[in-house]
């Protein structure tokens, strides 16, 4: 009986991994297919936009505050590009390839304009799903409008979402609210490169409240569709976040409830995410390869050792020197004596509360989702040192986790000194 049900469960979950990848793939076809004529007369009308972007911020780069506010604008070029130099005549060939101007964001910055855009090469590693929805919006609309399109999307489904938190618990609606302010979550949306990680995010947690209220048995299958999705919208922004923050929440509304949850189920969902993130780039290496006859090395190693590599460095010494500035992003920015003491409470906290029994077992989930972004940072570890003003964005349950740390501990102390004044009388 156990091993028909492991065999089922194989099953549910390919048989789920595969249809997600063949609609995205479907989709992306079909966003081939349709001509850029359109798209084509939206970007050269967006170039405008970046124009005053390059001038007002990216000019200054180096004076920038501390780059909490940047957007990835190269990130944003490759996708336009992708879109601009479409020929829509061979729409199977196109989707594997993706072929890109990488050098349109240096155009610019030296006087070139978008009209000067010509293939230099692919980037057929990626899914690049977020093309299914960047395509459509450009038939409509420049760049700049997308944008306010999309901070109106984001604010709604952030209201969403710290409603329905509100309804099951106040504290946890702020902290999350804190962390997002910490880490600037609302400027995702001037950035396509930023935005689709976050809608994932913010509507996975939603749905996953959904799934608790109504004991759903089919949290594992979010999770794995999350990795999937992940894999396909994101371009290493922050892309732990999809699993970090709604299994956070799920913890500590179990934690709450004083409902259990076992730990190899927990551990299931992060694997299943995890999962569902590698092989879902594994087919897509496949597929590319099937097209060039081989090419791994030139289309996917070669590129990937640029950021995936620790440079002159060692791998342990790249993670130091991106561990240094985390608390210079996060938190009242700037504020280093604060930034220690809050991040020294949240710990001292934490390990005094491993000694309440209760809820030891649902912090130490909660600790080990703060781990992940940290691991992300190790083995990604040029990466995320050459991108720490975005990547930075994955600590946001980190900060969740001090601030929770540290107000559960003042509930327990406050409870304990409540106890002896009442024993007293």
């Amino acid at each position: 009986m156990k091993k028909l049900f492991e065999k089922n469960l194989f099953v549910r979950y390919v048989g789920t991994f595969f249809s997600i990848l063949l609609i995205i793939s479907i989709l992306l076809i079909l966003e081939k297919s349709i001509p850029n004529d359109r798209v084509r007369h939206n970007i050269l009308a967006s170039e405008e936009y970046y124009q005053t972007y390059f001038k007002e911020l990216y000019g200054n780069l180096n004076t920038l505050k501390n780059r909490h506010t940047m957007v990835d604008i190269p990130g944003d070029f490759y996708h336009i590009s992708i879109l601009y130099l479409e020929e829509n005549k061979h729409p199977v060939k196109e989707f594997i390839e993706m072929n890109k101007d990488s050098q349109l964001a240096s155009k610019v910055v030296h006087g070139k304009h978008f009209i000067d855009m010509e293939v230099d090469s692919d980037y057929s590693r990626y899914w690049h799903g977020h093309l299914i929805i960047l395509k459509p919006l450009l038939t409509f609309f420049t760049m700049g409008q997308i944008f306010i399109i999309y901070y109106i999307v984001l604010i709604i489904t952030f209201l969403v979402l710290l409603w329905d938190l509100l309804k099951r618990d106040k504290l946890l609606a702020v902290i999350l609210t804190i962390g997002a302010v910490c880490i600037n979550v609302f400027f995702a949306s001037k950035c396509d490169n930023f935005f689709h990680v976050m809608m994932i995010t913010m509507i996975s947690s939603i749905l996953i409240m959904k799934m608790y209220d109504t004991n759903s048995k089919n949290v594992d299958l979010l999770f794995l569709i999350n990795g999937v999705l992940t894999a396909c919208f994101d371009m290493l922004s922050g892309g732990t976040l999809p699993v970090t923050i709604p299994l956070f929440i799920y913890v500590y509304l179990h934690m709450k409830d004083h409902k259990k949850f076992p730990f190899k189920l927990f551990v299931r969902y992060i694997l299943l995410w995890l999962a569902g993130g590698v092989f879902s780039y594994v087919v897509k290496w496949c597929i590319l390869m099937l097209h060039y006859h081989g090419g791994f090395r030139e289309h996917v190693l070669e590129p990937m050792k640029v950021r995936v590599g620790s440079g002159d460095m060692t791998r342990m010494e790249m993670f130091k020197d991106s561990m240094q500035f985390i608390p210079h992003y996060l938190f009242p920015y700037d504020f280093y004596v604060f930034d220690t003491i809050l991040i020294a409470l949240g710990l001292g906290s934490f390990i005094n509360l491993l000694f309440d029994k209760k809820n030891r077992r649902y912090m130490i989930y909660l600790f080990i989702l703060c781990l992940i972004p940290f691991i992300r940072y190790y083995f990604l570890a040029e990466h995320s040192n050459y991108h720490n003003y975005f990547t930075y964005r994955a600590f946001w349950p980190v900060v969740m986790f001090i601030l929770l740390s540290i107000c559960l501990g003042v509930i327990k102390i406050k409870d304990k000194i409540l106890k002896k004044v009442l024993l007293q009388k």
